[in-house]
């Protein structure tokens, strides 16, 4: 649409990004968004930004705040625990500056003055234009909530959920260019023909070098010491498998609590474990409850959109679970479930249920007696728990499930709805989708029901390109 120009570029985000041209688009369409034709009917003004500096910072800032978002393909750290939502509120405070004085700049480049500008003004109060519809994400009861704004809770469910991604192996501490790395380099910075940042604005934007752990040879400034970060890779599960099994060595929790206090100190871990359980004692066990419910149901998916990262397999009364980094997952993946996580569990459950029940009998009084009994029990629970859990994952398994990532998240989590119970309508609503043939584009389409999907590639050319065989396809 525009000039390759760099000049002419910070022109057209200056004017695209402003109220006079948002009100203009929406006379143009109004619609949520727009299309080229739309965009290209908008009256560009002849003359360039006045301030492509401020250009410049506003943009250096927003990616600054999507370094911040794990969702973001630039994610690198949390915000800081201690001082980090002041800085948020600083950043955002400049950005509403920076963005109202170039509203003030369009305006003069469109020649709108006085009555005009005050009615468009009034048109915005008004609420018939909505500047959010970019930032928003709907929660759980799909309210809009702006995604800028971040409470003491959210933040620290994002240090627990950054700590959840290194236990998974999803985020690399140290490791420069990778996503969670927790570096900042000014080159990041320099998106396209954006200018690095010069060092006063750097150290305005991540911090004064002072204020990181160290700078490596490339001028990265790091947020973790070299030992932290080593030890917070040696948390990572290789094969993106972690559980909710007290004392087992890939124990979720027990990674998660290690990760914080590594990253942020025994004290402030146990800050953030507070904040977000909102309980003073007891944090680890707070911590496991938290992971097992609230931290799938009511955070993930939202931040999600209801395609999450993570995955939390579990049994039907929701006794035992597993989480999965979908990423990681491979044909064998449930299989590795099954024998290392669900047999092991079932087998210790077994035998500690006989345990009880043999101590029981020894008993030298009643309350022992009936004490021994109830443990007994309550494992009797947790082994039908488990050996129904252990029943759906072959019935799985039996049928050969293989993930295809090009499915994308909700297609591939479909076969699995009977072990995600805290969860389950949507991906059992796409497995019926799937059933029924609306997806059968889908490789797992072919994988579950492969003469129908080879008959609909006979009649329809796009469905046997999609599959890799358009030989199949018998018209012309």
């Amino acid at each position: 649409m525009f000039s390759p120009d760099s000049s002419d570029l910070l022109s057209v985000i200056s004017v695209l990004n402003s109220k006079c041209a948002n009100v203009l688009l929406k006379t143009i369409s109004p619609t949520i968004g727009f299309e080229i034709g739309e965009l290209a009917n908008l009256p560009f003004p002849r003359s360039r930004v006045t301030n492509p500096e401020r250009i410049i910072r506003l943009l250096h800032s927003v990616f600054w705040i999507e370094t911040l978002s794990e969702k973001s393909i630039d994610f690198l750290v949390s915000l800081q625990w201690d001082y980090g939502l002041q800085k948020l509120v600083n950043i955002l405070d400049h950005i509403e500056v920076d963005e109202a004085a170039n509203d003030q700049d369009v305006y003069d480049l469109y020649g709108i003055y006085g009555d005009e500008r005050f009615s468009i003004e009034e048109e915005i109060e008004g609420g018939l234009i909505d500047f959010n519809d970019d930032i928003a994400t709907s929660d759980a009861e799909g309210e809009e909530v702006p995604e800028a704004l971040i409470t003491l809770e959210e933040l620290a469910i994002r240090w627990i959920s950054y700590a959840t991604g290194i236990a998974l192996g999803r985020f690399k501490p140290g490791m420069p260019g990778e996503l969670g790395s927790a570096v900042y380099l000014s080159e990041d910075f320099a998106i396209g023909s954006l200018p690095v940042p010069d060092e006063t604005e750097f150290d305005e934007l991540v911090g004064p070098s002072e204020r990181f752990d160290y700078t490596d040879d490339q001028g990265g400034r790091h947020v973790f010491s070299r030992g932290v970060e080593e030890n917070l890779r040696t948390l990572a599960d290789t094969d993106g498998i972690a559980t909710l099994d007290e004392g087992h060595p890939e124990d979720l929790p027990a990674k998660v609590e290690t990760a914080l206090e590594l990253m942020l100190g025994e004290a402030s871990a146990a800050e953030v474990i507070a904040a977000a359980t909102d309980e003073n004692h007891d944090l680890s066990k707070n911590l496991r409850k938290f992971l097992e419910r609230d931290f799938f149901t009511r955070w993930h998916i939202k931040w999600y959109r209801k395609r999450p990262v993570y995955w939390l397999l579990q049994s039907p009364k929701k006794l035992y679970g597993v989480y999965l980094f979908h990423e990681r997952l491979t044909k064998d993946t449930l299989f590795v479930v099954q024998r290392q996580y669900v047999d092991r569990k079932l087998n210790l459950t077994r035998q500690l249920r006989a345990e009880k029940r043999a101590q029981a009998e020894k008993a030298e009084s009643a309350r022992e007696r009936r004490e021994l009994n109830k443990e007994a029990e309550n494992l009797e629970t947790l082994l039908l728990d488990l050996e129904e859990f252990a029943r759906r994952l072959k019935a799985i398994t039996d049928r050969g499930y293989t993930p295809h990532i090009d499915d994308g998240v909700i297609l591939n989590m479909a076969p699995l709805h009977e072990v995600f119970p805290a969860w389950s309508r949507e991906p059992q609503k796409y497995w019926e989708g799937l059933e029924r043939g609306e997806y059968d584009w889908a490789q797992l389409a072919m994988d579950y029901w492969p003469e129908r999907v080879r008959e609909k590639c006979r009649k329809d050319k796009s469905l046997a390109i999609a599959h890799g065989h358009e030989e199949w396809y018998e018209g012309r």
